[in-house]
């Protein structure tokens, strides 16, 4: 009985350090690690912040995050505990920090890259979710309808999934325009990558425009996001399992079936 206990002992003390945590992830593509950047951080940035519920790389000069990523399980969707806030806040880790008042009268929204109703399963990782640099200025129509469709649709998949890895982050095309005198870039765009990570395997990308009327979703490949961007997404996969996935994207293997 105590050798059987002893054989079992890693993967219990990994469960329970993902519980934790409050993150449920099976092992699998993660060889074990439950980092929300375990997969690798698909740009350069000048600084990698963790937090409880995700992981970003920030940009000074564009005065936002580049990139966050996060793992999203159904099991946390199911089970919120924490309700949304309506504080923000500046990170005191950043210099020259975003400050909430900077978007006050831009016509911009104050935009999550990673979803407030995604961190709902724990207070410190909805709090953390309110951070200046969790932001990106987004038009009214893209956070509220467009984007916010998106977000929905990617909670529908974890909730059917079970386990995604995620990443987010603006799109950027030609020269940034900036926000009045706060010099926070505008994107062009805004991306999610994710990669289910229960068999069968899968990947997919979306992009939404940031246009006053909202834009249109775009579904594509991870490889045509990479190919747009200049980003290399999931680069600690094995070289073989990432060219196969980041060249398929269909979008009928994420629906109902």
């Amino acid at each position: 009985m105590i050798n059987e206990f002893c054989r079992h002992l890693p993967a219990l003390l990994f469960a329970a350090l993902f519980w934790l945590c409050g993150c449920s992830v099976k092992p699998g593509l993660l060889d074990g690690e439950y980092r929300h950047d375990a997969l690798g951080h698909p740009c350069r940035s000048d600084m990698v912040l963790e937090y409880s519920g995700f992981t970003l790389g920030y940009d000074s000069s564009r005065r936002q995050a580049l990139w966050v990523s996060y793992i999203l399980s159904g099991e946390n969707l199911r089970h919120p505990v924490a309700a949304r806030s309506s504080s923000f806040f500046a990170d005191p880790r950043v210099p020259d920090a975003v400050q909430p008042g900077d978007y006050r009268h831009s016509g911009y929204d104050r935009g999550h890259l990673a979803p407030a109703a995604d961190m709902a399963y724990a207070l410190p990782a909805m709090k953390e979710s309110f951070y200046m640099t969790n932001i990106s200025p987004q038009f009214p129509e893209c956070n509220r309808r467009v984007w916010l469709s998106v977000e929905n649709t990617v909670r529908t998949w974890a909730l059917r999934e079970e386990f995604l890895y995620v990443v987010t982050g603006p799109y950027f095309a030609g020269e940034d325009e900036r926000l009045g005198n706060s010099r926070i870039a505008i994107p062009d765009g805004f991306y999610k990558a994710v990669l289910d990570l229960t068999a069968p395997y899968k990947m997919i990308a979306l992009l939404v425009p940031n246009q006053p009327s909202g834009g249109k979703v775009q579904f594509m490949t991870v490889d045509e996001l990479e190919n747009m961007s200049g980003y290399d997404f999931f680069d600690r996969l094995t070289d073989e399992l990432e060219n196969v996935l980041e060249a398929s994207g269909k979008r009928e293997l994420w629906e109902d079936n």
